[in-house]
This record gives C-alpha cells, sequence and structure tokens, in this order.
C-alpha cells in the first residue's frame, strides 16, 4: 500500500537548466528556492513525461570500499586483499533515470 501523505519532491529538466518540485498523480508541482531548504511553489505545473528525470541530488564523487565487493571478487577469482582497497567513481560517471550512458571514441 502507497502512502499518500509523503511528499514526493523530484529533480527534473526541461531543456539545459535542472529544476526541482514535488511530485504528485504524475503532475510536477515546480518549486524555486533551495530543494533542501526553504522553496516555494511557483504555481507551474508540468506533466511528468514532458520533462528528463534528473537525479535526486548533485553529486559529488563517490569514494567506496572494494573489499565490500566479494562476490565481485569470486566472480572474477580475484584474490581478497589483505589490506582494504578503495575506489573512486568520478562526478561524470552518474547519470538520471532512462538516460543514455555515452562511451569515449577510445572505448570499444
Amino acid at each position: 500500500m502507497e502512502r499518500t501523505d509523503v511528499t514526493k519532491w523530484i529533480r527534473f529538466s526541461t531543456g539545459a537548466a535542472s529544476e526541482f518540485g514535488t511530485l504528485a498523480d504524475d503532475v510536477i508541482h515546480v518549486h524555486k528556492g533551495d530543494m533542501f531548504g526553504i522553496s516555494q511553489p511557483t504555481g507551474a505545473l508540468l506533466p511528468l513525461d514532458s520533462v528528463r528525470v534528473d537525479m535526486p541530488c548533485i553529486p559529488s564523487k563517490m569514494i567506496a570500499l572494494w573489499n565490500n565487493s566479494y562476490l565481485v571478487a569470486a566472480a572474477q577469482s580475484l584474490e581478497i586483499p589483505k589490506e582494504p582497497l578503495f575506489f573512486i567513481k568520478p562526478v561524470n560517471s552518474y547519470t538520471g533515470q532512462n538516460a543514455v550512458v555515452e562511451h569515449s571514441a577510445s572505448v570499444g
């Protein structure tokens, strides 16, 4: 059963700029201000299917602990390291919902 008393915030783009608002019944109620601070509805309404859904927030780099990936290591027949290993995902490795992942020309 879906809760109806929870406000659903959404980030979206209709062009180059990212905007935000609340989502109710596939309609976005556009807001201005700070999504995580003080915001106000603008009165503008947009159908959900007329926008590109963006990630919920603007990401920074992700630093992760490789050692949490034991199943990956086992699948690749890799030895489990004695010391923790970290990896970094840069900000340009994220994408929004249903976005096409583009490879650089150097990737086959």
